[in-house]
């Protein structure tokens, strides 16, 4: 009895394993793993990425929302710090909020364009003290556009 009590948590953690790597949010190895370090001074951007700028905040505890000034069909996927929050998000005028905790030091966050028309998309960074606008500006099949997110 003991053995196929054993062999059945081998197979839910094998089953679980599977599901989750098979989940979009887990399948880019790459974004996964350019995490930057927690407390590292180096901070690895994703590959095929580029640079748009940086911001300090206040709090490890973050209000992120994605809204777009005209409902155009601009599509994205969202990452911080190397997890998908948002996949095939199509932007709205409505703000879509995100809570997130960041650890200390070096974060990121990373918007790559799925479609894009003619207007653009603006994300804010909300911590304790003050909110903080970021404006996407991507082209579909460019470089995910990244911003560093400094914590105390």
């Amino acid at each position: 009895m003991r053995t196929y009590i054993v062999l059945f948590f081998v197979f839910v953690v094998f089953i679980l394993n599977g599901c989750i790597k098979n989940n979009p949010k887990y399948m880019n190895d790459e974004i996964i793993s350019s995490l930057p370090a927690p407390g590292s001074d180096t901070v690895i951007l994703p590959p095929n990425s580029e640079l748009q700028g940086s911001v300090n905040v206040k709090s490890l505890n973050l209000k992120v929302c994605i809204y777009d000034g005209e409902e155009d069909g601009d599509q994205f996927d969202i990452y911080i710090n190397g997890t998908m929050y948002l996949h095939n998000y199509i932007v709205t005028q409505v703000d879509t909020c995100l809570k997130v905790t960041l650890h200390h030091g070096h974060n990121w966050i990373g918007a790559k364009c799925l479609n894009a028309a003619d207007s653009d998309t603006d994300i804010d960074i909300t911590d304790s003290k003050s909110t903080q606008t970021f404006e996407i500006d991507a082209n579909l099949g460019g470089p995910m556009e990244v911003w560093l997110i400094d914590a105390p």
